[in-house]
């Protein structure tokens, strides 16, 4: 046994010599280290320590001690520290106190970091644009006053080196392109080690290249037309450096800037050459976006366009019809419409811009077919823009599954094609067309939403609905009106208004039975859904019976009758269903027929009618209401 623990202490003693030879070691290595540059220093001290096996003198680190090493990076005083500490034999324990601030790990730092930045950048598109320029101002402001007060120097100096005739007109006009381009191609180079006076310099070369421009244009040394192209080649270009930055702000701003470049060229230049000028620059954006997914671009460059159609549409040329102008809306049409459309089947999420986009296509297109197109024309071109909307949602529908982008095609297919029909229709017979497609829209809707119907789809459902049933109330005016004047002699010209009632009722009970089939009808905003649908039909419903009776009947007290028993036993049918089935709805409309009918018989026909026609009529609705009492006391 003695001889057991004697070589076990003389094993024990190699180890502790052995650790003590690499302790040694490890010191002469960190003297020699300090010799070297400190940050050299401190990292291959550390690899070294690392190296060690984390051993303090033949004792092993702790977890504590060797996490407090770890977390050192960056703070070059803290390292020599533990370096000495370890020289000393101490523990960085005892360094570490409550109040010593613990640095944190480069991967913390960043990610601190780019969430601080995801919060500015967001704050930072929360601020209205006043804020935003003062913001942007405050980041090295002297330059940027500086590079304000520099354009004024150029400018005057042009302006006083003119007047003292230092130099020709020609000489200006080349002294500030090459100012221009100087700034220019030295913001280019620039802004690739500092973006904020790179930029500042590209914004002074722009701005010298439209001053030298106009001022070419004044001295007529060029044309309009070249000089607000050679604006366009210096707004791409800088339009290029900015999607380098990957800034949407500057590429925005630059889009911006050539759009209203045409309104310091418009008294010279033609119509057709603003219109080409406008397409080369809505073109380039369209490309910047399928690069950079800045969808907001394209909703900017559209309402560009719009602005300046709704310029030519209020000029007298405008209103001239012509092929050229039908050619230039549905050429612009088709581009945005192109763009926006495989915009949303590309991304992930369809953004509000798209829905602006697709909102602001259908405008347009409507105002410059109304504003371009021949009145024999009109319905014609409103067609075929019916066909492509209608083509676009259903492609977006099945390409992305998304609602949202396929409801807005759809709404504007469906505002198209209304315009469409009120140009072809007027009168009852645009109401019944209306009645007609606004339902097919609701139908179609819920057919295609099923189950998945929420709030919103059914507010906007009511609504489209209502507005024809709304319109289709004059045609009830007018066969009430008929009825009380007696004039028999022009029944036919009332025909229109009673289809018009027709209509009306079958529409709305067909969004009532789309609605029982497709969605859920144990769900409550269903039920109230399917109800209103299902009353309205049944009003209308019940006017019809009554226009029928009283314009195809020669008495009006027989017709009068027989409406009144048509009502008596319809609301005798609901009532057994409710009573036979305990459903509450049925007995309510079997009670509210019951209502009109004994409200309607007693203040207005028992003094109209004949006493012949009071005592048959009093019979049978008397004997229909009691047979209900013995219906319900047999079945209950």
């Amino acid at each position: 046994m003695t001889d057991k623990i004697v070589e076990l202490l003389q094993e024990l003693k190699k180890e502790m010599r052995g650790l003590r030879s690499e302790v040694h070691e490890l010191s002469n290595k960190v003297d020699e280290l300090s010799q070297a540059p400190q940050e050299q220093s401190i990292k291959t001290t550390r690899e070294n320590v690392n190296q060690s096996s984390n051993y303090n003198y033949g004792r092993p680190l702790s977890q504590s001690e060797q996490d407090y090493i770890d977390k050192l990076h960056g703070n070059d005083d803290i390292n020599n520290e533990v370096v000495n500490l370890n020289m000393r034999g101490e523990s960085p324990n005892n360094y570490l106190t409550e109040s010593t601030p613990i640095p944190e790990t480069p991967s913390a730092s960043r990610s601190e970091f780019e969430q601080s930045q995801n919060i500015e950048h967001t704050q930072f598109h929360k601020k209205s644009v006043v804020e935003k320029f003062f913001i942007w101002l405050s980041k090295d402001w002297p330059m940027k006053v500086g590079g304000f007060f520099v354009i004024a120097a150029i400018g005057w100096f042009v302006t006083y080196a003119a007047s003292v005739g230092w130099l020709s007109e020609t000489a200006r006009v080349v002294l500030g392109y090459l100012a221009s381009v100087s700034a220019i191609g030295f913001g280019a180079i620039r802004v690739d080690k500092e973006k904020t006076q790179g930029n500042l310099f590209l914004i002074i070369g722009i701005a010298a290249m439209l001053i030298s421009t106009l001022a070419g244009i004044y001295y007529e040394i060029i044309i309009h037309a070249v000089g607000m192209f050679v604006m366009l080649v210096s707004v791409g270009f800088v339009t290029l450096i900015s999607l380098k930055q990957k800034s949407m702000s500057l590429t925005s701003s630059m889009i911006f800037f050539g759009a209203i470049i045409p309104l310091f060229f418009a008294f010279g230049v033609s119509s057709t050459t603003i219109f080409i000028y406008l397409f080369i620059l809505t073109l380039g954006t369209l490309w910047v976006v399928s690069f950079t997914s800045w969808r907001g671009l394209t909703t900017l460059m559209l309402a560009v366009v719009g602005f300046y159609s709704i310029v030519y549409i209020a000029t007298d040329f405008g209103n001239i019809e012509s092929i050229y102008n039908i050619v230039l809306s549905f050429v612009f049409a088709g581009v945005f419409y192109v763009a926006n459309v495989s915009s949303i089947i590309k991304s992930e999420k369809p953004s509000n811009f798209d829905i602006m986009t697709a909102l602001g296509i259908g405008t347009l297109m409507l105002i410059w077919i109304l504003s371009f197109a021949s009145a024999e024309f009109e319905v014609f071109f409103l067609l075929i823009a019916v066909l492509f909307f209608a083509g676009a949602s259903y492609l977006i529908f099945t390409q992305t599954g998304r609602k949202s982008p396929t409801a807005i095609y759809a709404g504007v297919t469906a505002a198209l094609f209304a315009v469409a029909t009120a140009l072809q229709f007027d009168g009852p017979v645009l109401v019944t067309a209306y009645l007609v497609e606004t339902s097919a829209v609701a139908i179609i809707t819920l057919y295609f939403v099923r189950a998945s119907i929420n709030s919103g789809t059914r507010s906007l459902l009511t609504i489209i609905c209502a507005i024809p049933v709304l319109m289709s109330l004059g045609a009830v005016a007018e066969l009430f009106d008929y009825l009380d004047n007696h004039y028999r002699d022009s029944l036919l010209n009332y025909m229109p208004e009673l289809f018009t009632v027709f209509m009306a009722c079958i529409t709305m009970f067909a969004v009532a039975i789309a609605i029982l089939r497709v969605t859920n009808i144990e769900n409550k905003e269903n039920m109230t859904f399917f109800r209103i649908f299902a009353y309205t039909g049944g009003i209308f419903g019940l006017l019809l019976i009554w226009f029928v009776t009283h314009l195809f009947m020669g008495d009006d007290d027989v017709a009068t009758f027989t409406a009144l028993v048509i009502y008596t036993i319809v609301g005798v049918g609901f009532y057994v269903m409710g009573v036979k089935e305990r459903y509450k709805p049925y007995m309510l409309v079997g009670g509210l027929l019951f209502g009109i009918v004994v409200a309607r018989v007693l203040f207005v026909e028992f003094w109209d009618m004949d006493i012949v026609m009071r005592i048959i009529t009093s019979f049978v609705l008397g004997s229909l209401l009691i047979s209900t009492a013995f219906i319900k006391k047999n079945k209950l």
